[in-house]
Order: C-alpha cells, then sequence, then structure tokens
C-alpha cells in the first residue's frame, strides 16, 4: 500500500498537459525552502510555513532530494540548474510510516512553454492527466477541482480519490503562483479527513 501511495504522489510531478502559453510569465529566481530540525518548515518563496511533528514525519534528505530531480546536489544553484533543464523540481517531500505524504513541486512554467497560465488553468488542464494516472492503479476513481484556503489565501486545487486493493485513498494538488513559478502542494493520505489536517497545518509566514 506504501507502493500505492507513493505512485500516486510521484504522478503529480508531471501533472501538467500541453496548454495553450499565455506569454511568457515573470520570470522569478527560484529558492528551496527549509526544514529545521525540530520539524519547522519554511517557504520564503511562496510565504507559507507548517509544523510537522518529527515523531510522526520524515523529510527526505538532501541526497534524496537530489537524486529525485536528477541533480548534482540540493543548493539552490544546483536545484535551479535542473529546474531550467527539465521545468519541474521536487522541492520538499515529508512522509509517515503509513505512506502519507506531502511534497511542494515546482514548474517553470516559462521552460515549459505554459508562460503566465493561472492556478485555475493549469489544474483544469493537468486534471485528466492526473486522473488516468489514478485510475493505472485503483478503481473507482473520482476527482473534483476545487479551492482550498491554505495560509489564508484561496488557491485552485484538485481532489482525487480511488480505491486500492479495498483501501480508500485520497490526493489533494494545490496551485500556488508566483510569476514563472508555479507551486504544487501534493497531499496523499487514507483519508478525507487527513488531507483536511494536512491543508490546515500551512500557515502564513509574518
Amino acid at each position: 500500500m506504501k507502493k500505492i501511495i507513493f505512485a500516486i504522489a510521484g504522478a503529480a510531478v508531471c501533472a501538467s498537459m500541453l496548454l495553450t502559453a499565455c506569454g511568457a510569465a515573470e520570470n522569478v529566481t527560484y529558492t528551496r525552502s527549509k526544514v529545521d530540525s525540530n520539524g519547522k518548515f519554511t517557504c520564503e518563496l511562496l510565504g507559507f510555513g507548517a509544523d510537522f511533528d518529527t515523531d510522526v514525519w520524515t523529510f527526505y534528505t538532501d541526497d534524496q532530494i537530489a537524486a529525485e530531480n536528477h541533480a548534482s546536489g540540493a543548493s539552490d544553484e544546483q536545484l535551479n540548474a535542473a529546474l531550467k533543464k527539465n521545468a519541474a523540481i521536487q522541492d520538499m517531500v515529508a512522509t509517515q510510516e503509513s505512506g502519507v505524504n506531502v511534497m511542494l513541486i515546482y514548474e517553470d512554467t516559462n521552460v515549459s512553454k505554459l508562460g503566465n497560465i493561472s492556478e485555475e488553468a493549469y489544474i483544469n488542464g493537468s486534471k485528466e492527466g492526473l486522473v488516468e494516472q489514478f485510475a493505472d492503479i485503483m478503481d473507482n476513481v473520482n476527482s473534483k477541482t476545487t479551492t482550498v484556503t491554505v495560509a489564508g489565501v484561496t488557491h485552485q486545487a484538485l481532489d482525487v480519490s480511488g480505491e486500492a486493493y479495498g483501501v480508500s485513498v485520497y490526493g489533494r494538488y494545490i496551485c500556488v503562483k508566483k510569476g514563472n513559478l508555479m507551486g504544487l502542494i501534493s497531499i496523499n493520505a487514507f483519508s478525507e479527513q487527513e488531507i483536511k489536517d494536512i491543508t490546515a497545518m500551512f500557515y502564513a509566514l509574518s
């Protein structure tokens, strides 16, 4: 089951489809989010943070992040190079022993030729591909586009659910756009309540 939920999470990394570009977006320099030894997650770039209980959550190490992104390392410079080459990177991955996970993924929409695409258009364009990938590994797949409040701001999101080996699995993918960087918060869990509770963990940075 842990493999199933990670397969679902991985689908979000390649979520976007070929859409009509809306002109080049303002270039914003990517900087990686930070996590301290107490599980405090801070994303200055998008203006939010969250406190992860380190008795429950484990973060990917720098080496794991570099490997996931086929990058030479996990510094801002090295991940920027991977972003410009591949159009998308994983910035942060946090997991529970059960397989519940949270990722922060970025796509450079200027590199992927989506340009100044809106959060709504991005979610609508990604929906079909994500649902198809869910359906490849799960039964009774359902999806809906919605809006979600993250750190006091309303964003576009896609909620997906299905069943694998008789177990219900839920995913939520939330867009947070800044210039040419489309941030995607990917949350994958085994109940709707877990999805809601994890979404509520994020707060605005003062």
